[in-house]
């Protein structure tokens, strides 16, 4: 896949300010004791110099606000496109044991609704710091005997997201979800953007 630069931001965190911490280390000296200095120079800099999660810096969005359920003489089906951002300044491992799933939300709670056939462990993708990827998706399930995977009585229109398995090395891939997108069940002529059907 090509590099997407224009969704790349913080590729490297920023150092230490210490000419803050120096400011304001010099207007309580006259005031507090060594220790007590010390004790807030040490404090500051814990502050300060802590890294950012890199959980918290990846981007996993859906392009598409909406898209269309499709029912057809062997099951039903619909299309996403995903795009994975990693704003840390680590690399982000995609893959693991299957493809990327969807969940739905139901009751104000999300429940995996769909999950690909797997035949064995899907090829892992290195993702580099201000890197992203693009991931067309295709969720279905069969309505027809012997062919798998199968429609999930859950899986109908309503609030969706996508959710893929993601490391930073040497962790174990944990999943990830995308942000939300509706799923519009035409046949049934019914929006569920309100969420939480059932």
């Amino acid at each position: 896949m090509g590099r997407n630069r224009e969704l790349s931001t913080n590729r490297a965190i920023k150092p230490c300010n210490f000419s803050i911490i120096v400011s304001i280390v010099a207007a309580w000296m006259p005031a507090v004791g060594m220790l007590r200095v010390i004790s807030l120079v040490l404090s500051i800099l814990a502050i300060a110099c802590a890294p950012r999660q890199p959980w918290r810096m990846i981007a996993l969005r859906v392009v598409e606000d909406t898209v269309p359920l499709r029912r057809t003489s062997e099951g039903i089906a619909f299309n996403v496109t995903a795009v994975l951002a990693n704003r840390s300044p680590k690399p982000v491992y995609q893959g693991g044991r299957c493809a990327p799933g969807a969940e739905r939300e139901i009751g104000g709670a999300w429940e995996s609704v769909w999950s690909p056939v797997c035949v064995g462990p899907t090829p892992t993708r290195r993702l580099e710091p201000g890197d992203s990827l693009v991931i067309p998706v295709v969720v279905y399930g069969f309505s027809t005997p012997g062919r798998e995977p199968r429609i999930d009585t859950r899986f109908r229109g309503g609030r969706y997201r996508i959710v893929l398995g993601l490391s930073f090395a040497p962790e174990p891939m944990r999943p990830y979800p995308s942000s939300v997108f509706v799923v519009l069940d035409t046949a049934l002529h019914r929006d569920w953007r309100a969420g939480g059907a059932r």
